[in-house]
C-alpha cells in the first residue's frame, strides 16, 4: 500500500497542473509523472470534491498521500501539532458520506492514537512485539483505545474518486491492499484530526507509565519497554 500511495502523488501532480501556469519545476515533475503513469499507477484519480467548481486538491491531502502523517505535520499551518488522518475507502459513496458526517474526535480519536502508538512500538521491536514487550504491548493498545483523550480537533475532510482500469474486465480486482475488490471505481474519504504536540505527549506518557500488565514482564521485556518509552516521541 505504501508503494501505491507514493505513486498517487505523481497522479496528483498531473491533476493539479491543469488550468494553471507551470513553473519549470512543476513542468519537470509533470513530465516525470506522465512518463510513469502507465507503468506505475494501477488506477487513476478521476474526481475529487469541488473539481466541477474548479477547486484543487488540498495540500494536506497531497502531503498525506506522499508521506503520511509526518508530511502533513511538516506544513507550516500544523507546526507544533500531531496529525492523525482517518481514511475510509469503499464503493458506496453515500455510506462513506454517512461515516464522514458521523465522525467525532471525542469518540474516534482514541483509535487513531492507539494505532499510531502501536506502530511506534512495532518500529522499535527487534522481534515479535508480544515477545519483545510481553503483555505490555497488548495492554497498551487496549488502554490507548479505551482512553479519553482531550484536545483533538477535526480540522478538515476531503474525498477523491479512483478508477481501476484492470477491474473493468470480468474477474479482475483492485490493487492488493485495497478495501474495494472487483469494482472499477472507489472513493477515499480523508478526515484530518490534529492535537497539540505537548498535550498529546503529556497524556500519552501518563497512559504509558501507568499501564499495569496482566502478567509480569521478564527482565529483557522490561528493559525493552523502558528503552522505547524513554525515546517514545523520537520519530513518532
Amino acid at each position: 500500500m505504501k508503494n501505491h500511495y507514493s505513486s498517487i502523488f505523481l497522479v496528483l501532480t498531473v491533476l493539479l497542473s491543469w488550468g494553471c501556469t507551470s513553473t519549470p519545476t512543476e513542468e519537470s515533475r509533470t513530465s516525470a509523472a506522465e512518463a510513469s503513469l502507465s507503468a506505475e499507477i494501477p488506477w487513476q484519480i478521476t474526481d475529487h470534491r469541488g473539481k466541477a467548481e474548479g477547486a484543487a486538491i488540498p495540500l494536506w491531502v497531497i502531503s498525506y498521500l506522499e508521506g503520511g502523517n509526518n508530511a502533513v505535520e511538516a506544513l507550516d499551518e500544523y507546526q507544533n501539532r500531531y496529525i492523525f488522518i482517518s481514511l475510509n475507502s469503499g464503493a458506496n459513496f453515500n455510506a462513506l458520506e454517512q461515516w464522514r458526517a458521523g465522525f467525532s474526535p471525542e469518540l474516534d480519536f482514541a483509535r487513531l492514537g492507539a494505532v499510531r502508538m502501536e506502530k511506534r512500538l512495532l518500529g522499535s521491536a527487534f522481534k515479535n512485539p508480544d515477545d519483545e514487550y510481553g503483555s505490555f504491548f497488548e495492554t497498551m493498545i487496549r488502554t490507548a483505545s479505551d482512553a479519553s483523550w482531550a484536545g483533538a480537533i477535526k480540522e478538515e475532510d476531503f474525498w477523491i474518486k479512483r478508477h481501476f482500469p484492470e477491474a473493468d474486465g470480468p474477474g479482475n480486482e483492485a490493487p492488493r491492499g485495497s478495501e474495494v475488490l472487483r469494482s472499477s471505481e472507489a472513493w477515499d474519504f480523508f478526515i484530518l484530526v490534529s492535537i497539540e504536540k505537548a498535550s498529546f505527549a503529556s497524556q500519552a506518557m501518563a497512559l504509558l507509565r501507568g499501564i499495569k500488565t496482566s502478567s509480569p514482564l521478564s527482565r529483557d521485556q522490561s528493559a525493552a519497554v523502558n528503552r522505547v518509552l524513554d525515546r517514545f516521541f523520537e520519530g513518532f
